[in-house]
């Protein structure tokens, strides 16, 4: 079977993220899954996907019972550090419509890495973007999906389950260079008692991390410049 190109699940997403150049190493580990089902005739089949640093999609073309899916990837116009989970059910083919739902979630560790300039120990920042997008989604339909971001000793940082009107947003979380954190993100579309029962519609999550020093780094390192200017002169 034929899968659905890239593309028309990405294009839930059409937004940039703001540029961050991460001034340390952050090295992601994650792992996902991906689960998409579809009901015709009383009978139930479905599509598995998981991933190990890497994308995955439980989507195919929209032939009968099939009525598109659900992908782990990386949304084009973000840092290479993005990924997101997105659903999209359509209906290009004759006949009843399939009864839909799905799910999936990516959960893996950030490592803030040293360097010369920021030694093991140091306090940093990391933004988190986060932006969610709804298509068509009836109020009536069933849609969970959300960010959270823990310590290395499970310590909750962030939280985040709400819609974003499409808007991206971004958290500052304190860090510390050397340390490990963990985090998750979700999505779930329909259910098996509350399935989608219509075309042309998707939802989607989108995270992005940037590591950027924290406001006192910042002011220190503006204070440097300008001695070094005062020297200069």
């Amino acid at each position: 079977m034929k899968k659905i190109h890239s593309m028309l699940l990405v294009i839930l997403f059409s937004i940039t993220f703001n540029s961050y150049a991460n001034i340390v190493p952050l090295t992601i580990e994650y792992t996902g899954v991906v689960d998409s089902y579809f009901r015709t005739n009383g009978s139930i089949v479905s599509l598995h996907g998981e991933t190990v640093n890497g994308t995955v999609d439980a989507a195919w073309s929209p032939r009968t019972p099939y009525a598109g899916g659900m992908v782990i990837n990386k949304p084009s116009g973000m840092s290479a550090d993005a990924m997101q989970l997105v659903t999209l059910f359509l209906k290009n083919y004759a006949g009843t419509f399939p009864d839909c739902w799905a799910s999936g979630y990516v959960e893996g560790i950030l490592r803030i890495e040293s360097s010369s300039q920021y030694p093991t120990g140091t306090l940093l920042e990391l933004q988190v973007d986060y932006q969610t997008i709804t298509r068509d989604v009836l109020p009536s339909y069933y849609i969970d999906r959300g960010l959270m971001l823990f310590s290395q000793y499970y310590y909750t940082l962030l939280e985040c389950t709400h819609y974003t009107q499409e808007n991206i947003e971004s958290f500052h979380i304190p860090i510390t260079v050397g340390e490990t954190y963990q985090f998750c993100i979700w999505q779930s579309l329909g259910l098996e008692n509350m399935p989608i029962k219509q075309s042309g519609v998707g939802s989607g999550v989108a995270i992005d991390f940037h590591v950027i020093p924290e406001p006192a780094s910042l002011a220190h390192i503006a204070l440097g410049g300008l001695l070094l200017r005062r020297r200069k002169n």
